[in-house]
This record gives C-alpha cells, sequence and structure tokens, in this order.
C-alpha cells in the first residue's frame, strides 16, 4: 500500500493503539473500548479521505499480544464495519489467550488495581463540574508538536486521547492544539506561539504541552554539585506557561527544585481531604502549589499501598524508608524525589549521569557519577520502594535484586522496566504497580480543578 506524507500521523496513530491495546488492557479495562474507537476511526477516516485499500494483519508479538500491520489488498475496505469485526475477533482470540495462558500477570494477587483510587479522585472532579450548573465550561488545551521521533510522538497522541476520553466524561472541555511540521519536526517558535496564544486566551483555564518534544536531554549548563545538566529547549518551553495555567506544574514558578530547597515549604505534602464523603480536590493548606501529576500519581499510590501505621507518622511518615528511582527528568524523577524525601525518606535519584541521594527535606549530595549495575544494584537492593520510568525497550531490572515485601512501581509507557513474570513469582510479597496512567490523567483533572478554583477566586476579588 502506498502511502501519502499526509497520511502518515494517522497511520501511525492507528497502528501504535492497536499494539498497545492487549498490554494496557488488564489495568485499563474501562479504556478498551475507547482504544478499539480511536483504531477504527483513525483507519476509517483513513480510508475515506485517500479511497485506498487497506487490510490489517496480525502477527504474534510477546507472550498474548499482537500489532497492527497495514498492507494491501485486491479487497477494498469497506469502513468501520469490517473493522469493527475485525476488532471483535481481536477481542475474541484475546480472550482465548487469557483462559489458557498459565503465566499470565493478571491474575496474581500482588498485583495493586489503581482504579479505586483513581475513581476517587475523578468523583471530586465531577461533583465540582456539576455544582457550577451551566457555567461556562472549564477548558483544558493540549499542545502536540510533530516531532522527528515517531516513537515519542505516538506516545503523546495515545496519551492526549486517554485525557479526552477523561475530560469528556468528567464534564471538562478538552482541545488538542496540533504544531504542524514544516520539515522534519516543529520548531521551537513554533511551539512557543501556540503556548503564547494559549496563556492569552482567557476562556483556557489550563494548558497542557506533550514532551518530550526536543531530542536535547542534556541541557548546555551543568551544576557542579550534583553534575546534571539542565536547560534544554523543552526547559524553556515549560518556563512559558503561566503559572496560574500550569496543570502539570513544571514551570519555574514551582520547579521542584525551589519546592526542595525553600524553607516556606519544608512541610510534608498534605494528603488529599475528605469533604462531605468527597475528596477535596484543593485543601487550603497547599498554600498554591501545582505539584507534576505524573510524579504526584505516584506518590498518591505509595501512601494507599503503605500501612497507615506508617503513613501516620507525622511529620515524616516516610522516615526510614529507602526508595529507589530510575528517572530524574523534571515531569517524575526530580519532584518524586522531592515529594517523597520532604516526607522522610532516603531517595535514591538515578540517572545515566549520576545518582543523586535526597536525604530527607532539604538534604542532598553526589552518590556517584555514573550509572553502572553494581552501584545501580546496590541502590535497589536497599530500597523498599522502587519507581523505574526508562523509556528504552532493553533497560530490564533482574528480579534477584529486589528484596522481599517492596512496592514496584511501573512508568514506562512502551515496555516494563522489569520481567513481570519472574518479579511475581520470584520476589516474596512483592507488590506491582504495573501502570499509573490512570491515576496520573486524574490528577491532571484535579490541578485544573485546582487553578479554575484560583481563578474564579481571582475574579471575585
Amino acid at each position: 500500500m502506498l502511502l501519502e506524507k499526509s497520511m502518515l500521523p494517522a497511520v501511525r496513530t492507528a497502528w501504535i493503539a492497536g499494539a498497545r491495546y492487549c498490554r494496557y488492557h488488564a489495568s485499563m479495562n474501562d479504556h478498551a473500548s475507547l482504544r478499539r474507537f480511536w483504531t477504527v476511526r483513525s483507519f476509517h477516516q483513513l480510508v475515506r479521505k485517500h479511497e485506498s485499500k487497506v487490510t490489517i494483519k496480525w502477527r504474534r508479538h510477546g507472550t498474548g499480544s499482537h500489532c497492527v500491520r497495514l498492507g494491501s489488498s485486491s479487497q477494498k475496505c469497506d469502513g468501520r464495519g469490517s473493522l469493527m469485526k475485525s476488532m471483535q475477533e481481536w477481542d475474541k482470540e484475546k480472550k482465548n489467550n487469557e483462559q489458557s495462558n498459565d503465566q499470565s500477570i493478571l491474575w496474581q494477587d500482588n498485583v495493586v488495581d489503581v482504579t479505586k483510587l483513581a475513581d476517587e479522585i475523578r468523583q471530586g472532579i465531577q461533583a465540582y463540574v456539576d455544582d457550577r450548573g451551566q457555567s461556562p465550561p472549564i477548558r483544558l488545551v493540549g499542545i502536540l508538536a510533530e516531532t522527528g521521533c515517531i516513537a515519542q510522538q505516538e506516545d503523546a497522541a495515545l496519551y492526549a486521547s486517554y485525557i479526552e476520553a477523561n475530560c469528556r466524561d468528567d464534564g471538562i472541555a478538552y482541545e488538542t492544539w496540533y504544531v504542524r511540521a514544516k520539515e522534519e519536526g516543529a520548531n521551537y517558535e513554533q511551539v512557543a506561539s501556540e503556548i503564547q496564544r494559549a496563556n492569552e486566551s482567557p476562556d483556557v483555564h489550563g494548558v497542557l504541552v506533550y514532551y518530550p518534544i526536543f531530542n536535547s536531554f542534556q541541557g548546555p549548563y551543568k551544576n557542579k554539585l550534583t553534575g546534571v545538566y539542565y536547560k534544554t529547549q523543552d526547559d524553556y518551553l515549560r518556563d512559558m506557561v503561566c503559572p496560574t495555567k500550569d496543570v502539570e506544574g513544571l514551570c519555574h514558578a514551582y520547579n521542584a527544585r525551589w519546592l526542595f530547597r525553600d524553607g516556606v515549604h519544608k512541610q510534608p505534602l498534605p494528603p488529599l481531604q475528605r469533604v462531605n464523603g468527597q475528596l477535596d480536590q484543593c485543601p487550603n493548606h497547599q498554600n498554591g502549589w501545582v505539584y507534576p501529576c505524573t510524579a504526584l500519581s505516584i506518590v498518591r499510590i505509595i501512601e494507599m499501598i503503605m500501612p497507615s501505621s506508617i503513613m501516620n507518622r507525622l511529620p515524616y511518615p516516610l522516615e526510614g524508608v529507602k526508595v529507589a528511582i530510575i528517572n530524574r527528568s523534571e515531569i517524575l524523577g526530580r519532584p518524586l524525589a522531592v515529594m517523597l524525601a520532604r516526607q522522610g525518606a532516603t531517595v535514591f535519584s538515578m540517572d545515566i549521569n549520576s545518582i543523586l541521594v535526597f536525604d530527607g527535606p532539604g538534604k542532598l549530595k553526589r552518590l556517584s557519577s555514573s550509572l553502572n549495575e553494581t552501584v545501580l544494584r546496590k541502590c535497589i537492593g536497599e530500597s523498599s520502594i522502587i519507581v523505574s520510568g526508562v523509556p528504552d525497550p532493553n533497560f530490564t531490572i533482574q528480579s534477584d535484586w529486589i528484596q522481599p515485601q517492596t512496592v514496584v512501581i511501573n512508568v514506562a509507557s512502551s515496555e516494563p522496566n522489569f520481567d513481570e513474570v519472574s518479579l511475581l513469582q520470584g520476589v516474596s510479597g512483592v507488590q506491582y504497580v504495573p501502570h499509573v496512567g490512570k491515576v496520573t490523567v486524574a490528577l491532571l483533572e484535579h490541578n485544573l480543578i485546582c487553578l479554575h478554583r484560583r481563578y474564579k477566586n481571582t475574579r471575585r476579588n
């Protein structure tokens, strides 16, 4: 099948949605029909627009999963009906595989389901929206830029579809603004212009930018103490987002470095409070802080998993607990290390350049100038909580490094950073969280509600 350049984004989105359908089916059951719809709609629009001949071929892709391939055929696709039939056949085969697969991890007791936590957060959001009645809708804008990296763009498109579905169900108006590539990828000025437009739009209450955009993971400046490089092009874009609309809490006003050092914010992260049976989305003692939603989702999941006897030990409930975080991005690793350290934990923060130790509020030192297997294994072996978000399918943490009764959280979106079967079968008492996406999206909406409430109070004054 010959594809024109203009057809590629739709094909890529459909391909990745189909390829990941089986992988996410276990922990995101409520989104299964959404993924079917997006895959079908993308293919259907492609066929109608270009009147192409499309068939769907199936290929075995790991244990119990499949992926979608495009191919030419002499039979013309008759649109949504035939594609939906193919997806139903896929569902049927998937269920048969699950029943016959004795090695399946889907039914293990030590796999943690975060659905209830996400639902509780979303109930509070829905109650807030319902109380507003017929007022103008709360509006969230996501800025999605075409990049030179296909995998990154596919991840962002899939994430955007989850956010759009959740917002629609919860009564929030969501819209994606696409930054189209002129040549190999969108340039800095194009993305900056869209961010500024969203900042200046009075009917936009929240702005979300899908990172990474540019592949400059290492900035030109280096911190002498930590050895960390900073100020990439993405960092400059994060600082452009207006603090009053930054639903991810990534701009300079909410920077994790200030959160860690500033004496005003030495108190531990406040728990979500219940008001009339619902989770209060914006407790007053948060002092207006907006926490990055991915990092915040992991903190809330840890609070859910850890015994109440530990979490009730105020002011530092995690004092004496060691945590290993393999990721130090501004979205996940750095703010998560800060938030857990502020609750008293000793945090090993690891990336390819160095290993840092956050040892309680305000205390930071460099443990190693490189990430080698010996030091990595030692840090993981000492930790009772492990969080990994390495975007590399070849990176795997060995199960025999992990001590019994450990909480293990996977944040990698493409392939897990753990051998899930050996982890669940070989590590006694492990509590494994394979995905955090549901809670992350719920807390993204939570941040939006906080910003909207603040905006509403400002307008009144």
